[in-house]
């Protein structure tokens, strides 16, 4: 099946820590699917501006979640910070890629 069709749920586990946070992404799809991946965290605060960028590929099993990795962000109070994934099944003609971004929790 062709994921065009199939539904792909993206979201992120936030592990909390003093001053930073473990950042894990999933996916997650309704069928078995090769796709690329790519995952992009950005922070901006007093002390500058850091952005981390990381992708791959992976095979997906029907309904299982995959974790994309982990990443860990060291932030301030008042820092903002987004993720933004990208998923890009692997098909002829070459599905759309999944797109979504989120905004990190606040610093505590």
């Amino acid at each position: 099946m062709s994921l065009d069709a199939t539904p792909i749920e993206l979201w992120i586990e936030w592990r909390q820590r003093p001053r930073a946070a473990v950042v894990v992404p999933y996916v997650r799809a309704a069928d078995d699917a090769l796709i690329d991946y790519e995952v992009q965290i950005g922070r901006k605060g007093g002390s500058g501006a850091v952005e981390v960028r990381q992708s791959g590929d992976t095979r997906l099993q029907a309904d299982v979640p995959r974790a994309l990795g982990e990443v860990l962000i060291e932030r301030e109070p008042g820092d903002t910070c987004t993720v933004f994934l990208r998923i890009k099944p692997r098909g002829t003609p070459p599905p759309k890629p999944v797109e979504r971004s989120f905004a990190c929790p606040r610093a505590r």
